[in-house]
């Protein structure tokens, strides 16, 4: 599954990543809003095909990066154990025709439908 389905303006991810995002992703700081308005943050430990001068050197100034970004969504909504959320797959589904992103653990589980997210910036930090 390549979660920039989701994302309708993705030149600079594809470049970033021109397989898309491959392994586990973490899907963090989830917001909603009126009107179906929402934020997600994607947290990603893959290293970038490119450099980005301004983050600095992979493995030694950072390699985590934060998708920020945001859209609509919000019509289904479905967390169980948030608080034990972790780097795991993501998947895409179709459930009645509405495209759904999933991701589970062994005591957790988020499924949720997306529409035209947009990325917002980028950010990183090194664990």
């Amino acid at each position: 599954m390549n979660i920039f389905d989701f994302i309708t303006t993705n030149l600079f991810l594809s470049n970033l990543f021109p397989q898309g995002l491959e392994g586990d992703v973490l899907l963090g700081q989830l917001s909603f809003s009126v009107k179906g308005q929402m934020a997600l943050n994607i947290h990603t430990q893959q290293k970038p095909a490119i450099e980005t001068a301004k983050w600095g050197t992979w493995g030694e100034d950072y390699n985590v990066i934060v998708l920020q970004l945001s859209g609509h969504g919000g019509r289904y909504l479905h967390m169980e154990n948030w608080w034990h959320a972790d780097f795991a797959p993501v998947n895409r589904i179709e459930e009645n025709g509405i495209a759904m992103l999933t991701q589970r653990g062994d005591n957790w589980s988020i499924k949720m439908d997306l529409d035209d997210l947009i990325l917002q910036r980028c950010s990183t930090y090194l664990i």
